[in-house]
């Protein structure tokens, strides 16, 4: 359950040194600690640590150790504690989910040619098209190569652009802090922990590249990019296959593609992560407050999908900003 980076000690110290309101509180029984809940504090309001980037959010705790939330909550001072990928499988939690989603993952635990098999039965032709136009890539470019872990900070700056050619409005992106916390990430390298910068190259040209993060068994993708101009031999899909092999071979048994489940993710997917938002209030004017929050939040986001997303796309990407507007001061 706790194999996520997202839940280790350095990802909450990375975050700790970018914003001033993380905060973790340790649970006792019997004068023994028996689990940790790390949270960023604003006011008496409360959220997980690096919301906007952490794909997998809970409590850390021992087999068998269960837990109040709203007693948690009010005992680390706060009046409300929302949530966006909360675990499914902490069941205390589950009367506050307001609705569940998944993390789409690629099961890699018996080895990169026993998960290729398990695709290729479910989309015979997918992996030798991906194959085929990585090669068209390598000749009409330069040959392929794939650089699991990049130290070249620069590398950083040319993701982010190719990304930013692309969605003008992408979320963590658009926020310094959380572009702070992805490079500092990316300087931790521990057993446990490490910031993972993926570039796939055709001779000298970056044309993909990945962010994310890695435990001991477990890799989470939070940002993918390629270059626009060789969209149509998709070199966003022959860097995750090269990734897919290189991290499978180096002892990661979980490839995860983060929270969402787009098209891409989903031919990748054997398999998949339940997560749930939500949110815990300590009374009944906390949580009538949430509520009302909540609703005008789901309108817009209504809206913002029935309606912008498909004739006005201008509109769309207007209110995309501002959403994420708002979501960054509420983070803060």
């Amino acid at each position: 359950m706790f194999a996520s980076p997202f839940l280790s000690p350095e990802f909450t110290m990375c975050a700790a040194r970018i914003w001033p309101g993380v905060e973790v509180a340790v649970l006792e029984s019997s004068n023994r600690v028996v689990g940790f809940f790390p949270f960023e504090r604003s006011g008496r309001r409360g959220c997980p640590v690096g919301r906007r980037i952490a794909f997998h959010q809970g409590a850390i705790l021992e087999p068998g150790v269960d837990v109040d939330p709203r007693a948690l909550v009010r005992a680390c001072g706060l009046r409300e504690w929302h949530f966006t990928n909360l675990l499914t499988s902490q069941a205390a939690f589950a009367p506050n989910h307001r609705g569940t989603g998944v993390s789409l993952r690629a099961d890699l635990s018996a080895g990169f040619a026993s998960y290729l098999e398990t695709v290729t039965e479910a989309r015979p032709k997918m992996v030798a098209e991906i194959r085929r136009k990585g090669r068209k890539i390598a000749r009409d470019i330069g040959p392929l190569r794939l650089v699991a872990q990049e130290h070249d900070a620069s590398v950083f700056d040319d993701i982010e652009r190719l990304k930013l050619d692309k969605y003008r409005c992408t979320g963590p992106l658009r926020d310094a802090s959380c572009v702070e916390l992805m490079r500092r990430m990316l300087a931790t390298d521990t057993p446990r922990f490490a910031g993972c910068m993926t570039a796939l190259y055709a001779g000298d040209r970056l044309i993909a590249g990945s962010i994310g993060v890695r435990s001991r068994t477990m890799f989470v993708g939070i940002i993918i990019a390629y270059d626009e101009e060789l969209a149509r031999h998709s070199p966003g899909s022959v860097l995750l296959l090269e990734m897919l092999e290189a991290f499978g071979n180096d002892g990661i048994t979980t490839f995860d593609f983060g929270y969402g489940d787009q098209e891409y993710k989903r031919r990748w997917a054997s398999d998949a992560l339940e997560v749930a938002e939500g949110f815990v209030a300590v009374n009944r004017l906390a949580r009538a407050k949430c509520e009302v929050r909540e609703a005008v939040r789901e309108r817009q986001l209504r809206l913002l999908n029935d309606g912008a997303l498909g004739p006005d796309r201008a509109v769309g990407r207007m209110l995309r900003t501002l959403r994420e507007e708002v979501d960054i001061r509420m983070s803060r």
